[in-house]
Formats: structure tokens, sequence, C-alpha cells
């Protein structure tokens, strides 16, 4: 140290001090100010790719969400056809049915107009059969043939 102030002056001391100062001063702002930039432009990159990879992950989820409705939408549409299919089926039994039906009160009509009397029994049978026909959308026609059969007595003639 005595070296020192011997070599240089008080005033030398001071000034290196102080440009020592400035320097340090110098470094820490340089620092700082690269932090900063470097702290920003990681930053931006790190917004951007938790950005990109939110972004990802949404359009992950409506792959996955479409693929699911569509799968969905296929078993409504196998379902639907299903539907038609049964509904179909239905409507030809039901057809089936009032043309029976129909067959039945014609054959039984023409049975006990040619006997000339009913019985109670077979009338009720006959009415029963024909409210299933009304139901099922069965025509007119066998409603003549049933108020015909309704006059008829109900007793054999003697």
């Amino acid at each position: 140290m005595v070296d020192l102030l011997e070599a240089y002056s008080l005033s030398d001391i001071a000034m290196f001090t102080v440009l020592l100062a400035l320097a340090i001063r110098g470094a820490v702002s340089f620092y700082d100010w690269l932090w900063d930039r470097i702290k920003r432009k990681t930053d931006k990159d790190y917004k951007s790719k938790e950005e990109r990879t939110a972004l990802e992950a949404e359009i992950h989820d409506l792959e996955k969400f479409y693929s699911e409705k569509d799968k969905v939408d296929k078993g409504f549409e196998r379902n639907e056809q299903q539907y038609q299919e049964l509904r179909q089926q239905i409507n030809l039994l039901i057809h089936s049915d009032v043309v029976n039906i129909r067959c039945q009160i014609t054959d039984k009509y023409h049975q006990f107009m040619e006997q000339g009397w009913i019985d109670d029994r077979s009338m009720m049978c006959l009415e029963d059969i024909y409210d299933i026909y009304s139901q099922e959308g069965g025509n007119h026609f066998v409603e003549s043939l049933m108020e015909e059969l309704r006059t008829l007595p109900k007793t054999a003639p003697k």
C-alpha cells in the first residue's frame, strides 16, 4: 500500500477509484440491461410456446370431441335406420292384422247372415275385434257389416 502511495498521488488514487466505481456501475447497468433483454426475449418465447401448447391442447380436444361426435352421430344414424326398419315392420304387422280382422269379420258376416241370427258371445267377440280394427285404422267397409250384424236376432228362430 505504501508503494501505491509513493507511485501515485492522492488525486490519482481518487481518480482511479472514481473510474473504478463508474466502471463497476457501468458493468452493473450493462448486466441489468442484458438480463432485462434476455428475460424479455425468453419471456416472449415462453409465452409464445405456452400459447402454442395451449392452442395445440385445444385443437387436440376439439379433434377428440369431433371424433366422438362422429361416432355418436353414426350410432344415431344406425339407430334411426333400425328404428325406421322396425317402424316399417310394425306398420306391416298392423296392416296384416287389419286385413286378417276384415277377413274374419267378413267370413263371420256371411256365416251369420246365412244362418239368420247371431248369439251374444259371437257378437261380443266380433265387437271386440272390430274395436281393435278401428283403432288400427281399418276402413268403414267393415263398419257397415257390423251394423247389419247388430240388427240380427240374438236367438235361433223356432
